[in-house]
């Protein structure tokens, strides 16, 4: 399933342009997701932000912790960065602009 976005509530141009599940999109708005458990849903909702505001992939390199990595296999071509030791935010990068976008255990 694919959610697109193209615009904010206040009409600003965002750089997340789809998400690859209502639960992330929910969680990126702020409300109630089971996307992750409880206790990673703020650090999760910062590394939604950070990719949000993210211009370039290697943006998302900062800090370390997030280990921001290339995927293979059935996710070839999307990139991910660490919540913690259980979720990561699986992404594609185009252009300036991240697609797909979920929050999710994919080991």
């Amino acid at each position: 399933m694919r959610v697109d976005m193209s615009t904010d509530a206040l009409h600003n141009v965002v750089m997340i342009k789809s998400f690859g599940d209502k639960e992330t999109q929910k969680l990126f708005m702020g409300r109630r997701s089971g996307a992750v458990s409880a206790r990673a849903a703020r650090r999760a909702v910062r590394k939604l932000e950070q990719l949000d505001a993210a211009e370039r992939v290697e943006d998302m390199a900062a800090p370390p912790g997030n280990r921001l990595h290339k995927l293979g296999g059935d996710r070839e071509g999307q990139w991910a960065v660490r919540v913690d030791e259980r979720y990561s935010i699986c992404f594609r990068f185009e252009d300036g602009q991240a697609y797909e976008v979920q929050a999710t255990d994919y080991h």
